[in-house]
């Protein structure tokens, strides 16, 4: 048993090393979409998902052993404890994988300080398209479900890519952005990945074609609310809320990918009435999903008078696995109080 042991960490050390080097060829490979980037990309998240689930049952156990309530009958047979770790890992990959790919539809109801407000709003946070976690044909189907629920608004929040590798893997999702349907408009932010591959403005025109207007840093005035987006930090040209002159008589609802302090603090200072961001994948797997949740308290609350939602989003990032958390769209029902 011992044999076998030593054997199963030599397997994870390799695991690891071929993780670190499937990354490092994805990141330095030619733009073209290929099954090699696919075969890539998928054993690269399954080795990092087996390395991130091996070493937290390593520290539970250790835990369990601190304070002695290990098994001991486990403690003695290494043979069992190898069957049963990779048990247990191979299930909740399995379980995360297929979790990852069920997309979740949540209702929200959002009530605001501004008279005569009944808004239907359809939040499309984080789909990550290029990494395989949602395909063409499901977001064709969340489009459906999207447009069964007769939004006045669809707001995609950023990080609508991973990586922009050429025309023909947009083709796969244009038909999923061309079956959005909303009364009032769709719109999208800018999010950090948006920038990673280089072709920002290329994708922005694209969706713009289909109908879905980029808002980098811009307000939208409607008769009774206003829209203000914020580009994502990493660029220059951010500027603070101030810049943009928010009516306080209208219902003014902000759109940041990201749910910095800086940019909660700013809506709560301007008197914002909902924020709505992304980018936490709702803390993705277990356990990031608490400290999210009850460390950082981000999800759903109100500060003073402005309301703050922050969705878990649809796709992810590696490891392309969900444990324990929605891949959502979210439907916000807001209303006057």
């Amino acid at each position: 048993s011992k044999n076998l042991h030593k054997i199963f960490r030599y397997l994870l050390t390799m695991i690891f090393y071929l993780f670190i080097n499937s990354v490092f060829i994805l990141k330095f490979q030619e733009k073209d979409y290929t099954l090699e980037s696919q075969f890539l990309s998928e054993f690269a998240s399954f080795s990092f998902g087996f390395f991130l689930m091996y070493l937290g049952l390593h520290l539970l156990s250790d835990f369990l052993y601190v304070i002695k309530c290990y098994p001991k009958w486990l403690d003695k047979n290494r043979g069992k404890e190898f069957l049963i770790f990779s048990s247990v890992i191979v299930s909740l990959y399995v379980f995360g994988y297929v979790s990852a790919r069920i997309t979740s539809y949540n209702s929200y109801d959002i009530i605001v300080n501004k008279p005569n407000i009944d808004l239907k709003v359809a939040v499309i946070a984080d789909l990550h398209l290029g990494n395989h976690m949602v395909s063409g044909e499901r977001l064709v189907k969340i489009a459906k479900k999207v447009n069964e629920y007769n939004p006045d608004l669809v707001l995609f929040l950023g990080d609508q890519f991973d990586y922009y590798k050429s025309p023909v893997d947009f083709a796969s999702y244009e038909q999923g952005f061309k079956e959005f349907n909303a009364k009032l408009g769709k719109f999208a932010v800018v999010g950090n990945h948006e920038y990673y591959g280089d072709s920002f403005f290329l994708i922005s025109s694209k969706l713009h074609d289909l109908g879905i207007f980029t808002l980098r840093d811009r307000k939208k005035a409607f008769d009774n609310f206003e829209i203000i987006s914020r580009d994502d930090k990493i660029m220059e040209t951010a500027k603070s809320l101030k810049g943009f002159n928010v009516d306080n008589n209208k219902l003014s609802i902000v759109l940041s990918h990201r749910p910095d302090k800086i940019r909660i603090d700013e809506a709560v200072n301007e008197k914002i009435d909902l924020m709505i961001s992304g980018h936490t994948h709702g803390g993705q797997v277990f356990p990031l999903n608490l400290i999210i949740k009850y460390g950082f308290g981000l999800r759903s609350k109100k500060i003073e008078d402005t309301n703050l939602f922050i969705s878990s989003g649809v796709g992810g990032f590696y490891p392309l696995i969900r444990l324990f958390t929605d891949s959502e769209v979210a439907f916000l029902n807001i209303k006057s109080n």
